[in-house]
């Protein structure tokens, strides 16, 4: 299931109360869900990737299965704390995105050419 969970003019026009609205939709869907994809289509609005984060938290708190790609990989990098340590989260970087991972969880990159060279 895809939904939307926030409306970007309401975001605009007023962050606080958007991201409460949006996180408390996000909250009242998750029993419902087995798994929970987080990343495509959210941009990077600050006040949404800080209700992500929240959203994030609360799927934590239930166990519930994690994947996060695109622009919840960017939430990753800036706050590696959202799912350190979570067994039940898989992340799906590309090697820009990995190398942006590795620098935020201060992680050296493996391997010596490759892909990841050709990336630089």
């Amino acid at each position: 299931m895809v939904t939307a969970v926030y409306d970007a003019a309401a975001m605009a026009r007023s962050p606080a109360e958007e991201r409460r609205r949006m996180v408390a939709k996000a909250e009242a869907t998750l029993p419902r869900l087995h798994a929970l994809v987080v990343g495509p289509g959210l941009g990077r609005n600050e006040a949404v990737l800080e209700g992500v984060a929240e959203v994030i938290a609360l799927a934590r708190a239930r166990g519930l299965p994690l994947v996060v790609d695109a622009d919840g990989l960017w939430l990753v990098a800036q706050r590696p704390e959202v799912v350190r340590g979570y067994d039940a989260c898989v992340i799906t970087p590309n090697i820009a995105e990995f190398r942006r991972l590795c620098r935020a969880a201060e992680v050296a990159e493996a391997g010596g050419g490759g892909a990841a060279a050709a990336a630089d």
